[in-house]
């Protein structure tokens, strides 16, 4: 409790380089290497999604390949411990820090040895400069899709959720707000967005998440098309995990994936009940299909999906206008 307040008393840089030190702390041997760059087999590989859209469960199963380096919200992780007031998610001209954000993407996608120590899943897999592995980053800011594609020509696994879940699952945390959309837009953008739904401001929570995500993914169907860029959904994979995993791991050029395949069995096969707005990476596949049963017979659910279909259809009509 002590050291939670210390920390939160610090100034933001001295409270990140805090966040890294205590990874020199656990692994002192990466002292070694800090600052310095990895081999890195192939292209990139860039697990993207809404944050609470499953990418944390998605991407420690993929990580359990033994050729992968895993990287957990490289970029995110030191904005948001340098931004005191502000949002994870947004389009990139709405970036406060935008120095501090390419940097951080800079150093995450060229395997840069400088994180806090909850960004590097598995300190082993760094003991070793000149090691090539895959890289696998997983992100939260959809919105930086097109930034990251033309920076860095990664292959990219795009992770969708239930509109309506991911919405439910902000709200469990508390992360909510009267407008949920200018911070994200520039004021351009933004005009065109209530151009749409001119009172969108004055809709509650789970409207405007409804209407955000449509607008999210408007922007970036046009890059679906890529053959860089795998899109799944969270559903599918929790029902039938084999064939969505293989799919994915067979996209990604991974070889031997026994282990990936093992995990995810093991870990949709937890006995705890998963519960709405928690940082869990267990499961229970038949607990979790029943849920998503349940929520669509709740009275916000047909409130969220027709927003997001509102959302799309509208913005992306201005987009082609």
């Amino acid at each position: 409790m002590f050291k939670k307040l210390f920390v939160r008393l610090l100034t933001p840089p001295l409270r990140l380089g805090v966040f890294k030190l205590k990874l020199i702390l656990k692994h002192p041997l990466l002292l070694r290497y800090w600052n310095r760059s990895f081999a890195i087999a192939e292209e990139p590989i860039l697990l993207l999604s809404l944050p609470r859209s499953g990418s944390s469960w998605l991407g420690e199963v993929l990580a359990q390949q033994d050729d992968v380096r895993y990287l957990r919200e490289p970029i995110t992780s030191v904005y948001m411990t340098i931004l005191s007031k502000g949002v994870s998610f947004f389009m990139p001209n709405s970036c406060k820090y935008h120095a501090l954000y390419q940097t951080a993407a800079d150093n995450a996608f060229n395997a840069k040895l400088n994180y806090p120590n909850s960004v590097v899943y598995k300190g082993s897999d760094w003991y070793d400069l000149k090691n090539k592995k895959k890289l696998l980053i997983k992100e939260v800011n959809p919105l930086f899709l097109h930034d990251f594609m033309c920076r860095f020509k990664p292959k990219v696994i795009y992770l969708e959720r239930c509109v309506y879940a991911t919405a439910k699952s902000f709200m469990a945390l508390g992360w909510k707000g009267d407008d949920l959309f200018s911070e994200r837009f520039d004021p351009i953008t933004l005009e065109k967005i209530l151009s749409v739904k001119a009172d969108l401001l004055t809709q509650d929570f789970y409207f405007q998440m409804g209407f955000l995500q449509g607008v999210i993914l408007a922007i970036n169907e046009p890059h679906f098309s890529s053959n860089n860029i795998l899109r799944v959904s969270y559903e599918d994979i929790i029902a039938n995990p084999k064939v969505e995993v293989a799919k994915i791991t067979a996209f990604l050029n991974y070889g031997n994936t026994a282990q990936v395949q093992q995990y995810i069995e093991e870990s949709l096969s937890s006995q705890d009940s998963y519960q709405v707005g928690t940082f869990s990476t267990k499961r229970n596949s038949k607990q979790l299909q029943e849920k998503q049963k349940q929520e669509r017979l709740e009275p916000n659910y047909e409130k969220t999906i027709q927003a997001y279909n509102l959302g799309y259809t509208g913005f992306k009509a201005k987009m082609q206008s």
